[in-house]
């Protein structure tokens, strides 16, 4: 990674049957990211992968998920939440989720720093 810099603290993770919802805590230092980086998140579900490019700048701006072109709610401050539509036969996961934070065109942090995060939907989990 660019600058061997570490900027995601945590990430949180949760579902309502329709959305796959994301928060990302920034670890302190990390503002200039949040002004004018991007963070950019990778979901796997199955065979399908869907990728959302956030620029953390233009908050305002809609964004869509690649390549189906569903829309991405998201909001950004000290913390990042963003809300991924699911298609109906993904509801129950599981996920494999990667986020990497960008700046001036150039990778920052990744994580997980290989791989995926696996999120898998518990037993008792209903519609």
């Amino acid at each position: 990674m660019h600058g061997k810099r570490f900027i995601f603290s945590r990430v949180y993770f949760g579902t309502n049957g329709e959305r796959l919802f994301l928060r990302v805590d920034f670890l302190p230092g990390a503002d200039d990211i949040l002004k004018s980086g991007e963070v950019r998140c990778t979901v796997r579900v199955g065979r399908d992968e869907q990728r959302v490019t956030l620029k953390l700048a233009a908050v305002r701006d809609p964004v869509n998920l690649d390549p189906n072109g569903m829309p991405v709610e998201w909001a950004a401050n000290s913390i990042l939440e963003v809300a991924l539509p699911l298609n109906e036969t993904d509801v129950h996961g599981p996920f494999e989720i990667a986020l990497s934070a960008w700046k001036d065109g150039l990778p920052v942090d990744a994580v997980p720093q290989q791989g995926w995060l696996n999120i898998t939907a518990e037993s008792n989990w209903s519609e």
